[in-house]
């Protein structure tokens, strides 16, 4: 089988597909892998030799629309000449995991047999090939809670199962990189990835060399490497004459991509925000601790691996909007997270003091949350609040994320579906990961939402008919007003009424799409249909438990 994987975002985001390569490549190990990346994601090529890489020239192409002296149609033939090269691999199967119109477009004009992700036809109609990436765009995108990690999206919706690990290939340059920084240093070696691609993310320099000062009384034997490439020269040499200020020895790590995997791979701590380098660090046993600072969004691009610690600050306007710069005078949400947070939290990682980990969040519960990386029993990728005190609202959490999975593979339509199954494995996974919490307890918080998912019930269902009543309407402008204010009536009405809102969440832009009303209204009733399937699915997963906590008693 030949596979293209269309990805023509950042580094990152390709590197959040590789569990995705993994998977296919572990399930057919024939298969044929192409990937198609912006030019600047070359440097990923020598740690993917199981790849044969096509490059869009997103500068060239954008040079040919825009400079004077250029041919006309420059930009014209060289798009031309990469969808005609592409064709001629004559590929199986085509997975675009970059949801921008600008690949939608290339994608609807590349030959497949089979494709998934977002296509646009020659009339820029949207096509998915699979309910996740459905999913995608019209819940995660439009600001969905319970929302899925990218990586195991691409997964499910390429049809293959998440795996909890994936492997890079390490390069001769890469290695000679690492030997010429690291030296003969035969200590704790600690990277630290202070710079991103977004000033929101990033920590000041100030809290950066304090916790650094902090984490060197703790392991003097200790050396520091300041992580990035050669053009961020300029701001870690800052970052490091505030080190040496505090007595800190913090080395710089100005390398290639291929380079930092190299020191990665030998490295015993990475310190992060949220960037490509992690996804990297996934790839091997290094442990990991990620500030989640600004725009980053630990439940889309948490680090992909069992263990590791997410520090999220607990600022209320955060995770704010990539494309919009902070609107206050100070960096409110790094300003709220303490050195001394991140230094202790790093000092129980490599420890492994779980026991510390629970004190540091009871101490400073004010101003951020410690999570830990994990897989659930079924599969999917989940962050852990540590401390997080177990309740309705833990089990909520659990049983929503697997609703929406059954959901999406569409395990409600099939004659015998697996709500036995799932149920047993939430139970058992809810009890491993709070094993304090009380059998009694599950019960009463089971019976809790078995209420609230009968109300929710109760309020589609009266939804949907009302609906239907408003179709029927001579005035169709009318009857769509009439069923907007018929769902925000029903969704402020309780907390239930809240799955309604998130899940409509894209009803803004459904009145700005150039449909006529009654069009509009059909499309809200089939979304309300989608919803009821959704609340059946989780009213059985709570019934499934419920019969797993009377067995267990």
């Amino acid at each position: 089988m030949k596979v293209l994987l269309v990805s023509l975002l950042r580094i990152g985001d390709t590197l959040l597909a590789l569990p995705l390569l993994e998977s296919m490549r572990k399930s057919n190990p024939e298969i044929e892998i192409h990937i198609l990346v912006n030019r600047g994601s070359a440097l990923l090529k020598p740690l993917m030799p199981f790849a044969t890489f096509h490059y869009f020239e997103r500068d060239e192409l954008q040079k040919g629309l825009g400079e004077y002296n250029r041919p006309f149609f420059d930009s014209y033939f060289m798009l031309r000449d990469l969808i005609d090269e592409l064709n001629q691999e004559k590929f199986d199967r085509l997975i675009n995991v970059t949801q921008n119109r600008l690949s939608g477009w290339l994608c609807g004009a590349l030959d497949a047999r089979e494709k998934a992700g977002l296509i646009l036809n020659r009339n820029g109609v949207p096509s998915f090939g699979s309910t996740w990436f459905n999913y995608l765009n019209d819940y995660v995108a439009a600001g969905g809670k319970e929302i899925f990690h990218y990586s195991d999206i691409f997964c499910y919706g390429a049809g293959v199962s998440p795996v909890n690990r994936y492997s890079l290939a390490e390069s001769q340059e890469g290695r000679e990189e690492a030997e010429l920084i690291f030296g003969g240093h035969s200590g704790p070696r600690y990277l630290v990835q202070a710079l991103t691609s977004d000033a929101k993310k990033n920590w000041s320099t100030e809290a950066w060399s304090e916790s650094l000062r902090l984490l060197q009384v703790k392991n003097p034997q200790a050396r520091f490497y300041l992580l990035g490439a050669p053009f961020e020269e300029k701001s870690l040499l800052a970052l490091q004459e505030l080190c040496l200020q505090k007595s800190v020895k913090a080395e710089l790590a100005l390398c290639s991509f291929a380079g930092a995997y190299s020191l990665l791979c030998r490295a015993d701590l990475l310190l992060t925000g949220d960037t490509s380098i992690k996804h990297l660090a996934s790839a091997t046993d290094c442990p990991v601790l990620e500030i989640s600072l600004g725009s980053s969004d630990y439940r889309k691009t948490g680090i992909y691996r069992k263990g590791n610690l997410i520090v999220q600050s607990k600022e209320p306007c955060a995770p704010c909007q990539h494309s919009v710069s902070c609107g206050f005078e100070s960096h409110r949400c790094g300003d709220r997270l303490s050195p001394e947070l991140i230094a202790l939290a790093a000092e129980a990682l490599l420890n492994g003091n779980r026991k510390s980990l629970l004190l540091l969040t009871r101490e400073f519960a004010s101003e951020a949350e410690i999570l830990v990386s994990d897989f659930s029993s079924s599969g999917y990728w989940m962050a852990e609040a540590i401390g997080d005190r177990p309740g309705v609202a833990t089990i909520k959490r659990w049983i929503e994320r697997s609703t929406w999975k059954m959901m999406l593979e569409k395990e409600h339509l099939r004659p015998v579906g697996e709500f036995g199954s799932e149920g047993r494995r939430l139970y058992m996974s809810v009890t491993q990961a709070h094993p304090k919490f009380k059998k009694e307890d599950i019960k009463k918080s089971l019976l809790a939402l078995e209420r609230e998912a009968t109300l929710t019930e109760n309020v589609v269902g009266g939804l949907l008919n009302k609906s239907r009543r408003l179709g029927s309407s001579r005035d169709s402008e009318v009857a769509l007003k009439g069923m907007i204010d018929l769902l925000y009536e029903e969704c402020d009405r309780d907390d239930s009424g809240r799955v309604l809102l998130s899940y409509l969440s894209s009803l803004g832009g459904a009145q700005r799409d150039g449909l006529p009303d009654l069009a509009r209204l059909r499309r809200i009733r089939g979304m309300l249909e989608e919803v009821k399937h959704k609340s059946t699915i989780r009213m059985k997963l709570i019934r499934s438990m419920q019969s797993q906590s009377m067995e267990m008693l």
